[in-house]
């Protein structure tokens, strides 16, 4: 946790040079292991090798959000389909 008042420290600091963090890569951000279903880690290298990757970043609250990620959800799905 870097702060609990994000909001706070955005809104007095608007031109962010006193941010308490430095920006990472997602590289770093992401680590060298990820946990696959079922609990299995693997390594994000070896299971990455060849594929698009999309992130979301949505709020659980935002009804856009939600309305996204269910449209995105259902190509995903569409297009999964389509390759098998």
């Amino acid at each position: 946790l870097i702060t609990k008042n994000g909001m706070r420290v955005i809104r007095d600091n608007p031109d962010g040079s006193r941010h308490p963090w430095v920006p990472q890569t997602l590289d770093t951000l992401l680590g060298d292991i990820l946990v696959q279903h079922g609990g299995k880690e693997a390594n994000r290298r070896d299971i990455l090798a060849g594929k698009h990757v999309g992130l979301l970043f949505a709020a659980q609250w935002s009804r856009p959000s939600l309305q996204l990620l269910k449209k995105l959800y259902l190509t995903y799905k569409s297009i999964k389909q389509r390759r098998e």
